[in-house]
């Protein structure tokens, strides 16, 4: 029987290596328990990097196709690990240069086989990830500076820079470290969206997008102020106004004397 270890998970692989069952009963008698053997221990991912987590995979025979046990023994830098005893190892205590090997025990339920020890592992390079992006003001009018606020770590402290992808309505626009864009001359309705890169001296991490904005409209102004005008006891206030997008205006009073109106 082979066993193969990856992972959080156990896949079980069964080969016919050609035994009987007579090969395993000769005579109706049961044979002697054989020790469980170990063929192979490998690392994943290799080099490791501090994120997600490090796996051992192993490859596994037992003689009389018994179910196999397994105990782990993580070492970095040659020294063991305490409290370390599963088929993975969360990276955090690691560092960029450390070496890491597992030692594998198995057992059958009724003896223990001989131990493997794998080859040392570096950790390498940890690519730094960005935690959120999201694009200010949420509600961009035209002519506003549009800006990416993210928030960005790496493993291993090292300084993070970034490269942006700036779309409007879907097609890219500009690219680069700049990371503000300018609407002018964009229009009601628009979208824009960015996506980040993060890099660092060793690699480059996962791109992440931001959840697109939309421009939305700008309030007409008034324009014009004349001087108030009093004749035949009328009093007469004439101002002119317009809308960048060129809406219809209508006009209303929030507070006037008595009896005043508005004429277009």
């Amino acid at each position: 029987m082979y066993r193969i270890y990856a992972g959080l998970a156990v896949v079980v692989l069964l080969v016919d290596l050609g035994c009987s069952s007579e090969d395993h009963y000769a005579g109706g008698t049961s044979p002697e328990n054989g020790s469980p053997v170990i063929h192979s221990v490998t690392i994943v991912p290799n080099p490791i990097i501090r994120q997600g987590v490090v796996t051992a995979v192993v490859e596994t025979k037992d003689p009389n196709q018994d179910e196999v046990a397994l105990r782990f023994r993580w070492f970095v830098n040659g020294a063991e690990l305490t409290g370390e005893s599963a088929t993975t190892l969360n990276p955090e205590r690691l560092k960029r240069g450390d070496r890491v090997s597992v030692e594998v025990i198995p057992h059958d339920g009724k003896v223990t086989g001989t131990s493997l020890r794998s080859s040392e592992v570096s950790v390498g390079n940890t690519p730094p990830m960005i935690q959120s992006v999201s694009l200010a003001p949420k509600e961009p009018k035209v002519g506003d500076i549009i800006e990416a606020e993210l928030e960005g770590s790496d493993a291993d402290g090292d300084r993070i820079q970034y490269n942006f992808t700036w779309r409007h309505n879907d097609q890219v626009v500009s690219t680069g470290e700049q990371k503000t864009l300018d609407s002018a001359g964009f229009s009601r309705g628009d979208t824009v969206s960015v996506a980040v890169t993060p890099h660092d001296q060793g690699g480059i991490g996962k791109e992440t997008h931001s959840q697109p904005v939309t421009i939305s409209n700008r309030p007409p102004k008034f324009s014009s102020f004349e001087p108030p005008v009093v004749a035949e006891g009328r009093f007469e206030y004439r101002v002119s106004a317009s809308d960048p997008e060129n809406d219809p205006l209508t006009y209303s009073l929030e507070s006037a004397p008595l009896g005043m109106t508005i004429n277009d």
